[in-house]
């Protein structure tokens, strides 16, 4: 009140109690400090929301004089896809691969032991009924057995479903359920046959001349 009527600090004494003077010019000049941080925000705010007028008016200038020109408009920059759009298509992606209408692609690709293993143990593990899930991001895997549901309670990730291809090996190798089956024996071999033909281009620094499926066909014909 006493600021709306313009009292200052050597009016204070007229108004207020002597011990209450200093506390009311304290808090009269945080006011003060209060009001110019403001005035010199919103004058901040009028600067930028100006600068993008000009800019955009600039823009639309050469937009014109470009239609003019040429008579076509100047292309727009590609716009990355939002983060809901990527979920959306990793969503479909697992779908697709799920119910067998995409597959995992790895040809003309550089051998790896990612590679390998999309091309001779996932094959056998499909066969056996395994299913493979996404996440959020593109790059969430879910390596997941028969009769297990990612995202319901009793399943727990890493012990009933998988998301890397080292603990699925890992699982293949020590957990009887599988390690007994002839064909998940042969489809262990096979990958690690592949995988010192592999190792061994990778010797010679040559690997990237060879295919994944020259690799397999390598490999079986070792065996």
């Amino acid at each position: 009140i006493c600021s709306a009527v313009n009292v200052n600090e050597a009016d204070a004494k007229y108004f207020f109690p002597p011990k209450a003077v200093p506390t009311f010019i304290k808090q009269l000049k945080q006011l003060r400090n209060d009001r110019s941080s403001k005035k010199r925000k919103h004058g901040n705010l009028i600067a930028k929301v100006n600068k993008r007028a000009e800019k955009a008016d600039v823009t639309q200038k050469k937009a014109d004089v470009l239609l003019k020109k040429t008579g076509s408009a100047p292309k727009k920059a590609a716009v990355a896809p939002k983060k809901e759009d990527v979920a959306v298509m990793t969503l479909k992606k697992a779908a697709a691969i799920r119910h067998g209408e995409e597959k995992i692609d790895i040809k003309n690709q550089t051998p790896s032991q990612s590679n390998m293993f999309w091309l001779v143990i996932w094959p056998c593990l499909q066969n056996l009924g395994w299913i493979l899930d996404f996440g959020f991001r593109p790059n969430d895997r879910y390596y997941i057995p028969p009769g297990v549901k990612r995202g319901v309670p009793g399943f727990k990730p890493r012990i009933h479903f998988f998301d890397s291809q080292s603990q699925v090996m890992k699982i293949l190798n020590q957990d009887t359920r599988w390690n007994s089956r002839s064909e998940i024996v042969e489809s262990i071999e096979l990958h690690s046959l592949c995988l010192k033909i592999f190792e061994e281009l990778k010797s010679t620094k040559k690997p990237h001349g060879f295919s994944p499926e020259w690799i397999l066909e390598e490999a079986n014909r070792k065996r």
